[in-house]
């Protein structure tokens, strides 16, 4: 397995994907971490400024805008599912011990739906009127596509951030979706992803 350390210094420098190939916006929770060790395995990352997961407007001030950019998204649901047991795990949240963990993460939606790091569309928005490349993470393909566009090493270990406490649970996702109040909820505050970004808005087709 790559070893791979994520960098910032005191001065709050990041590595960022922009070098003179592409670009990449590292929109949390939707494999970015892969695609952060990719790059650093091939020498494409720049350390500058700026949290990990900066947005396009902000980034594209860093680069020519000629160049590709790329990101990946992630279904709404699944996205705010996945960030949840993330907050646990980093002990970012405290669960309540008298709740079921639905329960838990029933309220944690209520409060941090719109959570900046939620915020999938805010992330590929330009000011330059830059057009990202979007690639869904369900489909687990832009790896590759980097790796055969721009002939790069590939990595050996494509799996990271694995949840040992979501897989644990071992509760069938669309349990966590019975409440109409929270699916109406993410689909009122995320409606821009569902539509532009081609997600049903219903649970039974969560897989």
């Amino acid at each position: 397995m790559e070893k791979y350390k994520l960098y910032k210094d005191k001065n709050g420098i990041f590595d960022h994907i922009i070098n003179n190939k592409f670009v990449f916006i590292q929109i949390p929770k939707t494999s970015s971490t892969s695609i952060l060790k990719l790059a650093y395995k091939n020498k494409l990352i720049k350390k500058q400024k700026g949290y990990r997961h900066e947005c396009l407007a902000y980034l594209e001030n860093f680069f020519d805008n000629k160049l590709p950019v790329y990101a990946i998204v992630r279904n709404p649901f699944m996205h705010i599912y996945s960030y949840f047991f993330h907050r646990i795990r980093h002990n970012e949240i405290v669960l309540n011990n008298n709740l079921s963990i639905i329960k838990n993460f029933e309220n944690f939606v209520k409060n941090e739906v719109n959570n900046v790091h939620l915020r999938q569309y805010d992330y590929i928005k330009s000011n330059k009127g830059i057009k990202v490349n979007i690639y869904k993470f369900e489909n687990n393909n832009l790896m590759d596509y980097l790796v055969k566009t721009y002939k790069l090493k590939p990595l050996q270990n494509k799996n990271h951030n694995i949840n040992k406490l979501k897989e644990k649970n071992k509760i069938n996702i669309k349990d966590f979706f019975k409440s109409q109040e929270i699916v109406d909820l993410i689909i009122k505050e995320r409606h821009l992803e569902f539509k532009d970004f081609g997600y049903s808005t219903k649970i039974e087709d969560l897989k």
